[in-house]
């Protein structure tokens, strides 16, 4: 049987070196040694809800590579669409969190090997025909090839049955941020689900404003002449009629029944509920075994339903310690308050929310308790240092998913 996976994340995982809290990187005498990448760190989030991730990327052909890979199926992330380049490196960076909490970045990623991916390799990322794609604006900053990586992506996701997943991802400091928004705006109508920082809505759509946001990225999603109905056009939702034999058989058990019992609001939210918000399977705790015995990529994934709720694109708006907006029943933004308790480090915060939120989706959760899931995690991540190291352990977070 083939295994179809839920979700695979394109685009560039890297080694962090980082010293303890308050230490200068010119004086620091010891370093951390962490692995993190946007698209990895969402990946990661996924697969601890019991979803199947797969990291789509380049690595060297060096200790760093390896790294990168062993710290990718050790999250329980597939890695058999990484490439290995003996002529390019693995990417590195440093961080450094200073006694005032703020934090400085130095990437030493210039002609790395994910630096050099290109539309030649969306063949094989599209013929795992995933439920969902995941790109950001990270990718597309990496360089012209990349760039068209994601492109060819967005192009094909659509005829391989697979949703597309776009976060603007916006960095400055990468360099090429003009062609970034240019090609965020152009894969617009081409997207499933748009999530986004309201720093980043900003220079997107010249609002921060959470209605106005999601009316700008309605607007341009419209725009394509895109089916508004639903019905006729797009990828399975329900993940169950995959051409070739495929299918995609679950691990989140009862969701259905959890997410409809009356204490729902208590838990975070209300749930959207009606045709589609449905999971079956074995139970969320047989995820662990399933891992280590057939491994990241062996292993069976999530099987909900996602019902597109509206008409067009979804949309998630990161609203930092704010917390987050996400589409209401009533087809208004609706806000959650943040779930963290402390912050430590927020990087990462933003990708484990949209993991969360994807893996919800992906079993059946309405937008509410998808974003609700989202940013428990988010909350956990930035309680400790490193992009994915707060992550609750399998078994709480499948009792969050039936929570």
């Amino acid at each position: 049987m083939v295994i179809r996976p839920d979700v695979v994340g394109v685009g560039e995982a890297m080694v962090l070196l980082q010293p303890a809290q308050g230490a200068d990187l010119a004086t620091a005498e010891r370093m951390d040694v962490h692995v993190g990448g946007a698209e990895l760190n969402v990946c990661a989030a996924v697969a601890r809800l019991g979803g199947t991730a797969w990291f789509a990327s380049r690595v060297g052909a060096d200790p760093f590579g390896e790294r990168v890979l062993n710290a990718a199926r050790a999250l329980g992330v597939g890695t058999s669409l990484v490439g290995r380049d003996s002529a390019r490196p693995t990417g590195v960076f440093f961080k450094e969190v200073r006694p005032d909490g703020a934090r400085r970045v130095h990437y030493y990623r210039s002609g790395s090997a994910a630096s050099g991916m290109d539309e030649g390799d969306a063949p094989a990322i599209l013929a795992t025909r995933p439920r969902a794609i995941v790109v950001s604006g990270i990718t597309i900053a990496l360089g012209e090839g990349p760039e068209r990586l994601v492109r060819a992506l967005a192009d094909g996701a659509r005829e391989a049955g697979a949703l597309l997943v776009l976060d603007p991802n916006l960095r400055p400091s990468l360099g090429r941020q003009d062609r970034v928004l240019a090609t965020v705006r152009e894969l617009l109508p081409l997207t499933d689900l748009l999530v986004l920082g309201q720093d980043e809505a900003e220079p997107l759509f010249g609002t921060t404003d959470p209605a106005a946001v999601f009316a700008a990225a309605s607007t341009a999603w419209a725009a394509a002449g895109r089916n508004l109905d639903g019905s006729t056009e797009g990828p399975d939702f329900a993940g169950n009629a995959v051409s070739g034999g495929e299918t995609a058989r679950g691990v989140v058990g009862d969701f259905a029944q959890e997410i409809g019992r009356g204490d729902d609001r208590a838990a975070g939210g209300d749930v959207a509920r009606g045709a589609g918000e449905s999971a079956r399977g074995a139970e969320p705790e047989a995820f662990a075994g399933v891992a280590q015995e057939a491994g990241p990529e062996g292993r069976e994934g999530l099987l909900g339903s996602w019902a597109p709720v509206g008409r067009g694109i979804e949309v998630v708006l990161k609203a930092g310690a704010e917390g987050v907006y996400c589409l209401g029943a009533d087809g208004a933004p609706v806000h959650l308050p943040s779930a963290a308790r402390v912050v430590r480090d927020p990087v990462g915060a933003g990708d484990a929310l949209l993991g969360g939120y994807l893996a919800a989706r992906l079993a059946g959760a309405g937008p509410e308790r998808a974003a609700w899931v989202g940013s428990e995690l988010a909350g956990r991540i930035v309680e400790v240092y490193g992009d994915v190291e707060g992550l609750p352990s399998p078994a709480e977070a499948a009792a969050l998913l039936r929570r």
